[in-house]
């Protein structure tokens, strides 16, 4: 069942989200267990633009494993888009103790200090995901933007 379920959920992120509404539907009948199929279900619930519901998602799965920094990083994309930003900057820290690698979390971290007014803090981070990715657009971005606002 687990295969057809990932089938499904492919094929919803691929841009069939009219049969979304049906497969989530199912999916709050008879949660997945699958640690990728939770993943996959919570990118849906996000990507049909229904965050309250993939926050409900996010941390039903930080109940069965704590450690998924990714969760934590998109729980804190969601807060900081609903206007938390202490919440949004306590997952992306959180994410970032579990997986110091997770470019997104330090990336969208980056970006909160920069708009706090946290230049400083935003620009270490910024240094920190060009050491490991020299090209990042993103990083390449808002430190040009950062410099343009000294």
């Amino acid at each position: 069942m687990s295969r057809v379920r990932c089938v499904m959920f492919r094929r919803c992120l691929q841009g069939s989200l009219v049969r979304g509404d049906r497969i989530l539907a199912r999916l709050h009948r008879h949660p997945p267990s699958d640690g990728r199929l939770v993943q996959i279900h919570q990118l849906t619930l996000l990507r049909l633009q229904r965050p309250d519901e993939a926050a409900d998602a996010y941390r039903g799965a930080l109940k069965l494993r704590p450690d998924l920094a990714e969760a934590h990083s998109n729980l804190g994309l969601i807060a900081g888009n609903a206007g938390d930003l202490e919440e949004a900057e306590r997952r992306f820290r959180r994410a970032l103790a579990l997986d110091p690698d997770l470019l997104a979390a330090r990336f969208n971290l980056a970006q909160l200090l920069g708009a706090t007014g946290r230049g400083a803090e935003a620009r270490r981070e910024i240094e920190a995901i060009l050491a490991r990715d020299p090209g990042h657009q993103g990083a390449l971005q808002l430190r040009a933007t950062l410099d343009g606002a000294r």
